[in-house]
């Protein structure tokens, strides 16, 4: 094995697991790639290196630039460890609204990152909205104070990872580009959970390209309806009432350009038992959109046939969300 000249060239070549306890009894195969072996904890390793390089390549991002973004759990540490490693300064926006546990916000920091606290939406905002758009509106208004920030320093590079394309491409070419070497395209379903949709997005191109019958089936929590507030043109809604000028998401450029073949809710208490399996049958230790992911493989393969393969992916690290243990939220 060569030596590596930079800890970014050990991004990535995560194995593929096949998961022999979990589908005991179902006949079809069940196969994750763990991506929870990445350097920061996460496969948000991959979208960052790729999302900075090509900044850099195209001079976006100058040599003391500052690289900035809103977070609520793995891109903020990815960019905090990756933007560190080039030497750029890291400013990561977090609202009081979604504020993870210490634990999050400490690795952040610990990485390097100036983390900043964002105040909770004024109430005669917050009042305007049902309950189900809260983490809708929290989003909206993360990326608009990540505006402000840009307009006002020149300095800045905004990875801005729910509508920058390359946060899509970064995982093509890179997880996705491993799942077809590892299984030469012998997928059936391609299962994961849906945030800003690069992870999932990327992958289901790299798996496409290679074998176009691969079904893609996208999840998401019961608390963050993305795909109903995308349907219902609610991310435009609030972006045109508070005059904010945003691109398309790449949620709303994939429902728009490839839909997925299925959209499945997944339930807290399914996702946080499947999570707790993982660790104690498999030694698998991860968050809950990984066993939200993992949970509806194992449903998914139960009606399949011998020899059909289900493919997930392990996301992240438990030790991010041990504050919140044994009551771990499904978020994305």
């Amino acid at each position: 094995m060569p030596i590596a000249k930079s800890i970014l060239q050990l991004v990535g070549n995560t194995p593929l697991l096949k998961l022999e306890k979990i589908s005991k009894g179902i006949e079809a195969d069940i196969f994750v790639k763990l991506e929870h072996l990445n350097l920061s904890g996460s496969y948000k390793d991959r979208a960052s290196v790729y999302m900075i390089e090509q900044a850099e390549n195209r001079g976006e991002l100058k040599p003391d630039g500052i690289i900035l973004d809103s977070t609520t759990g793995n891109f903020g540490p990815a960019l905090a460890f990756v933007g560190g490693v080039k030497g750029y300064r890291v400013r990561l926006i977090i609202s009081e609204l979604s504020l993870p546990t210490k634990a999050r916000l400490n690795i952040m920091r610990s990485w390097g990152a100036e983390v900043i606290v964002r105040p909770e939406a004024p109430e005669e905002l917050l009042a305007q909205v049902s309950e189900d758009e809260k983490g809708l509106m929290n989003w909206i208004l993360n990326k608009q104070y990540c505006d402000t920030l840009k307009k006002n320093d020149s300095k800045v590079w905004w990875a801005d990872q729910i509508s920058n394309y390359d946060n899509v491409l970064g995982h093509k070419f890179g997880q996705g580009k491993e799942i077809v070497e590892q299984t030469d395209g012998d997928v059936d379903i391609w299962v994961a959970s849906v945030g800003s949709a690069g992870a999932f997005w990327g992958v289901a191109q790299a798996l496409k390209e290679k074998n176009p019958k691969v079904k893609v089936i996208a999840l998401y929590p019961e608390d963050f309806p993305l795909f109903d507030w995308t349907k219902r043109g609610r991310w435009e809604y609030w972006v045109k009432e508070l005059n904010f000028d945003y691109p398309k998401t790449l949620v709303k450029r994939m429902m728009e350009e490839a839909p997925p073949d299925e959209i499945i809710c997944v339930k807290d208490e399914d996702a946080r038992n499947m999570a707790n399996r993982l660790a104690k049958e498999e030694g698998i230790f991860c968050g809950m959109s990984s066993g939200a992911n993992v949970h509806t493989a194992v449903e998914l393969a139960k009606k399949l046939d011998k020899g059909q393969k289900v493919l997930s992916v392990i996301v992240d690290r438990r030790e991010k969300y041990a504050g919140e243990h044994p009551s771990e939220h499904y978020v994305v």
